[in-house]
């Protein structure tokens, strides 16, 4: 894989996950309404606050999970992905998970089943359920490898696929399988990623070159408007089929009309810590919110006023931005401090920066022994 496309990955995935974060950091929480004005000022800050409260992020994680799984997949090299997915799976997911049930000491008392089930659904942690789904994936590895790369079979599958989803996949519904609605929840919540990550490895098995190279280039320009016309046609086309195929695939559009040659720049160390991003920032907007109630700034009216979308905007934008320094100082702290304990929350996501720091220090300190 080269520099540029994956410079472009570090780009996109650090876009989608400052998005989650906005969109995480909505009014509501703390607010029970939004009322939307008719000014024109109401309207544009509409827009945009709807344009952060709808989560894509995990679509786009999703997708690349299973692009760059299936990526140059072969027998030889299966078992190495395995064990290289259990590092930047399941021992982060691990840990946050042992955070979040620390931060969620008021529910000890509630029964060591019920830690380990919220611990096994990941409800200390939330913002990782997609890692769950990620991990059960890897059980159908060899059945996605296999399907995927039939031809003509593999389009059928995943098409059918997609309209199962886009229905709501219909023979779950009126089927009292589900011990609880937070479970059922659940399920579908990982359901409806599974033809994104299907689609991912789809590319990943059969178009990886075509994507590496950007070999569909030779059609610059109607490619491009192409992207650019989907990108903007929930606007002028209010449906329901095209808000879903918008929402999954919106990041497609957008990485479809920046080109990997435009990365060249030097990324900052703080556009390579996505992963520690995502696992962190619903604790840290938890403790914004906490800390402003205590405050007592909005006093009486925190938990019920009702408040105007221009407030509603300020409000996610602030808070976002509060959340992202704080991450990015804490990830700092951790990698100045505790380098090996970052390296096991982020599944061992380090920064390059970071990575070359610690080799010239070692051969610093072996330059002082000689």
């Amino acid at each position: 894989m080269d520099n540029q496309f994956s410079k472009k990955i570090v780009f996109f995935s650090f876009y989608q996950s400052i998005l989650m974060i906005c969109y995480h950091a909505n009014a509501d929480v703390h607010f029970k309404n939004i009322i939307k004005g008719n000014e024109i000022l109401d309207k544009i800050s509409g827009i945009i606050d709807r344009s952060l409260s709808d989560s894509k992020g995990t679509f786009f994680f999703v997708m690349l999970s299973g692009f760059l799984l299936y990526y140059n997949l072969t027998d030889e090299n299966m078992r190495d992905k395995l064990l290289r997915r259990i590092k930047t799976l399941i021992i982060p997911w691990i840990m946050w998970n042992i955070i979040g049930t620390i931060s969620y000491y008021h529910d000890w008392n509630k029964g060591i089943t019920h830690i380990l089930i919220c611990f096994v659904t990941s409800r200390y942690c939330e913002a990782l359920w997609f890692v769950q789904m990620l991990v059960i994936m890897l059980l159908f590895m060899p059945v996605i490898r296999k399907v995927f790369s039939i031809k003509y079979v593999r389009e059928v599958i995943l098409i059918c696929l997609f309209l199962i989803d886009y229905l709501g996949w219909p023979f779950l519904q009126g089927i009292n399988i589900f011990p609880s609605s937070r479970f059922e929840f659940e399920v579908m919540r990982m359901l409806t990623h599974v033809p994104v990550y299907c689609f991912g490895a789809y590319v990943g098995l059969n178009w990886s070159n075509a994507v590496l190279k950007e070999s569909y280039n030779k059609y610059k320009g109607w490619v491009k408007i192409l992207a650019a016309v989907l990108l903007i046609l929930p606007i002028f086309v209010q449906n329901t089929f095209v808000q879903y195929f918008w929402r999954r695939y919106q990041s497609v559009f957008i990485w479809l009309l920046l080109d990997k040659n435009i990365f060249t720049f030097k990324y900052p160390w703080w556009m390579q810590i996505s992963f520690y991003t995502y696992a962190i920032h619903n604790f840290i907007l938890y403790w914004e919110g906490k800390i402003l109630k205590l405050s007592g700034l909005f006093a009486e009216k925190f938990d019920s006023s009702t408040v105007s979308i221009n407030f509603a905007l300020i409000w996610r934008m602030s808070l976002s931005t509060g959340a992202f320094i704080a991450t990015v100082i804490s990830a700092f702290i951790l990698m100045k401090f505790t380098p090996k304990f970052y390296e096991l929350l982020s599944g061992g996501r380090v920064p390059k920066r970071n990575l070359e720091d610690k080799r010239n220090a070692e051969v610093t300190n072996i330059q002082k022994i000689l």
